[in-house]
C-alpha cells in the first residue's frame, strides 16, 4: 500500500520541520509550505491525502486556504486537520471544514493519532479512547456532526511540545 500524502502548511519552518520529521517516522510522505498562497500552489502540482493547516499565518490565512480547497471539486474532500495555538479560531475552523482541530503544543502522539483518524487507520471511537487518556475530558464531538463520522473531532491537547 502507497504512503498517504500530507502537505503541512505554517509559517513556522521549525513546526513544519518537525511535524514533518515526526509523521515521516511513522511511513507517511510529506511536503511542507510555509504560507497559504504556495499551499493552494502545491495542492493544485500534487493532491495530498491530508493536510495539516496552520490558521494564523501572514498573507493567505488557514481558514481562507480551507474555504478556497472546500469550493473547488477535486479538493473538497481532502480531510484538514487545523494547527492553532488560539481556541479563538476553532469554531471558524470546524465551520469552514476542519476534519481535526489541534491546539499548539501538541504531543507527538496525539499529532500521529489524529493523522492516522484522518486517514482512516484509526476510527474516531478509537481516536477518542487514545486521546482521552492524556485528558479525560479532552475531545467532544463536533456539534451537529455524528459522533461516528471519521476522524470529525474536537480536540484540547496537553502541552507538550512536539
Amino acid at each position: 500500500m502507497p504512503k498517504k500524502r500530507l502537505l503541512i502548511v505554517d509559517d513556522d519552518s521549525d513546526i513544519c520541520f518537525s511535524v514533518a520529521h515526526r509523521l515521516e517516522g511513522v511511513s507517511y510522505a510529506t511536503r511542507t509550505a510555509c504560507s497559504g498562497r504556495q499551499a493552494l500552489t502545491d495542492v493544485g502540482v500534487q493532491r495530498p491525502d491530508i493536510i495539516i493547516l496552520d490558521i494564523r499565518m501572514p498573507g493567505i490565512d488557514g481558514i481562507a486556504v480551507m474555504s478556497e480547497l472546500t469550493k473547488d471539486e477535486t479538493t473538497k474532500n481532502i480531510p484538514i486537520i487545523m494547527l492553532s495555538g488560539s481556541a479563538v479560531d476553532k469554531r471558524r475552523a470546524f465551520a469552514a471544514g476542519a476534519r481535526v482541530f489541534i491546539d499548539k503544543p501538541f504531543s507527538a502522539a496525539d499529532l500521529i493519532a489524529a493523522v492516522d483518524a484522518a486517514s482512516g487507520v484509526l476510527d474516531s471511537r478509537n481516536l477518542i479512547d487514545s486521546l482521552g487518556k492524556h485528558d479525560s475530558a479532552a475531545c467532544s464531538p463536533v456539534p451537529g456532526r455524528d459522533r461516528d463520522d471519521g476522524a470529525i473531532l474536537a480536540k484540547r491537547l496537553p502541552r507538550h511540545n512536539v
